[in-house]
């Protein structure tokens, strides 16, 4: 009987080590940040103070929008949005 503790773990026992000492670094920094996500809507696509999402264009919210809020596909997408 074999026991997997987690499904990633050959990849991560496979990964070449960053420090050379057989650990594997890896950025923390935004379990330290407040995880509110405002609802995606057409204001939040205009402007958001969203920690994740903040830094995203206009263009790449919407998109985000689109796809997430909206549930259209990337051939709907394209086809709705031709100058995006």
């Amino acid at each position: 009987m074999t026991v997997r503790l987690s499904p990633h773990r050959e990849l991560l026992e496979a990964a070449p080590a960053l420090d050379g000492g057989g650990n594997i670094a890896s950025d923390v920094s935004m379990m330290q940040k407040p995880v509110d996500i405002s609802e995606m809507t057409l204001e939040w696509v205009q402007e958001t103070n969203d920690v994740i999402f903040g830094d995203l264009s206009k263009t790449d919210r919407m998109l985000l929008y689109l796809m997430y809020a909206r549930s259209m596909d990337m051939a709907e997408v394209a086809r709705d949005l031709p100058g995006m």
